[in-house]
């Protein structure tokens, strides 16, 4: 789903923490909040001065949304009223460049290049400054009793409110542009401007991982609720996202056409909202990519592709001879038939929905029909008028090609091709060599 309506890049993304509202800021000025599930706008904010907006983010209750940005301050909007309630006084005159509530509800952080500084929630009362000079992100934990900041090679970890002796975590050559505490509380993820991501343990207080992330240099982190995903975004028109743990994957998220400035994983980690140059919010399914494993692939080129005409399955023939059924909403393979000896060049589905023809390179008998239900192979044909008259082949979909003005949301794979559309409108899959990659085609509701 794209949400368009800023008239300049589009700088930050933030979920409410019940899930139901999505606010954005940019350079145009504004705050826009959005409806995810219509992604009508509701609300318009302006920044005093109609100066860029940086960051923005919502207080526990979804009622107070916090903005901060060129106008060096921070403003505090109460949606139930509709207006602003308060703006934070200035403690520098750099540019505020993030902005976070922390998770007990206690505090309001705001970030420039002069450092970390702190309000009150109950009143906005300034309650003190944490020094780091040259920062460039922070992070609350989730206890909300401690922030993480970074700028340079350093990593700082502080205790709130008193600021006292932070603990310092140092990389080599390192130039860390963005930070993100997780949920499971022992886990820091910083980004650098070189694309790496170091996953730090903070009780060890080291570096447990570090890997590329492919995506220019890093903006902007967020891990989901758990823990257990990590998506980046930065300097390049796409995302990626990480299942962390013992055998780490990833899935990339294609769409924008410009650099991504920030991420966000939802509430319940079912979607990602991404902010970009390119003037547009995107919704990502963030379940929806799933990667098919390496046994469920083709092992050689993919020579065709067929929905099942109710638009819920795709049928594949390749150069290995087999023909695969694929299950379009979690994008796994989920049969396998072979019989064929020569190159499948050619498949259809029966209107039953039930049945699959298919056609090899294969001297004698090139037709072969499967039931797809039972798994099993039914008869061979040496052309498709032996088909039974009971059964119907259903009408082959033509392929199309994808552009970013259709709103269409890749998920997987290096870059747009040849793409067919699903019956039911709602999905797209993109033919790559060995490998098939499923895409959402989500629009807002009218």
């Amino acid at each position: 789903m794209v949400f368009q309506g800023h008239t300049g890049p589009v700088c930050a993304v933030a979920w409410s923490k019940d899930g139901n509202l999505l606010a954005s800021g940019g350079m145009d000025g504004t705050v826009r909040v959005w409806d995810p599930v219509t992604g009508q706008c509701g609300e318009i904010f302006t920044l005093s001065d109609q100066m860029a907006v940086r960051s923005v983010s919502w207080d526990a209750d979804s009622i107070f949304l916090a903005a901060s940005g060129d106008n060096c301050s921070v403003s505090i909007w109460d949606l139930t009223l509709g207006g602003c309630v308060a703006t934070l006084q200035r403690q520098s005159n750099l540019h505020e460049s993030s902005i976070g509530w922390s998770p007990d509800a206690k505090h309001l952080a705001s970030r420039n290049y002069a450092g970390i500084f702190l309000w009150q929630a109950v009143d906005f009362q300034f309650v003190a400054k944490l020094a780091h000079a040259g920062a460039t992100s922070a992070s609350w934990s989730p206890r909300g009793d401690k922030i993480a900041s970074c700028g340079g090679s350093q990593l700082r970890i502080w205790d709130v409110p008193s600021g006292e002796r932070p603990v310092l975590l140092q990389a080599t050559r390192a130039r860390f542009s963005a930070v993100a505490w997780s949920a499971a509380d022992n886990s820091i993820a910083t980004g650098s401007l070189d694309s790496t991501i170091r996953i730090w343990d903070v009780s060890n207080q080291t570096c447990t991982s570090a890997f590329n992330a492919d995506v220019g240099p890093i903006r902007s982190l967020s891990w989901s609720s758990g823990g257990s995903g990590l998506v980046a975004g930065g300097g390049r028109a796409h995302l990626q996202v990480w299942s962390i743990g013992d055998r780490m994957s990833n899935v990339s998220l294609k769409g924008h056409d410009a650099g991504v400035r920030s991420v966000a994983f939802s509430p319940s980690d079912d979607q990602i909202a991404s902010a970009s140059d390119d003037f547009t919010v995107r919704l990502w399914n963030a379940k929806f990519g799933s990667r098919a494993t390496a046994e469920d692939e083709h092992t050689l080129q993919i020579l065709c592709t067929a929905w099942s005409p109710c638009g819920l399955k795709l049928a594949s023939g390749s150069k290995d001879k087999s023909v695969r059924v694929w299950d379009v909403s979690s994008g796994q393979c989920i049969r396998v038939f072979e019989w064929h000896t020569a190159p499948v060049v050619s498949v259809w589905w029966c209107k039953d929905t039930e049945h699959i023809l298919s056609r090899g390179e294969d001297p004698d008998t090139p037709f072969a029909l499967w039931n797809v239900p039972g798994g099993s192979f039914v008869a061979a044909y040496r052309s498709r008028s032996e088909l039974p008259t009971t059964l119907k082949l259903a009408a082959s979909t033509t392929p199309t090609a994808w552009s970013p003005e259709t709103c269409v949301v890749p998920l997987t794979g290096p870059t747009a091709g040849v793409v067919s559309r699903s019956p039911i409108d709602v999905c797209l899959v993109e033919q790559q060599g060995k490998s098939l990659h499923f895409m959402t085609n989500l629009r807002p509701r009218e």
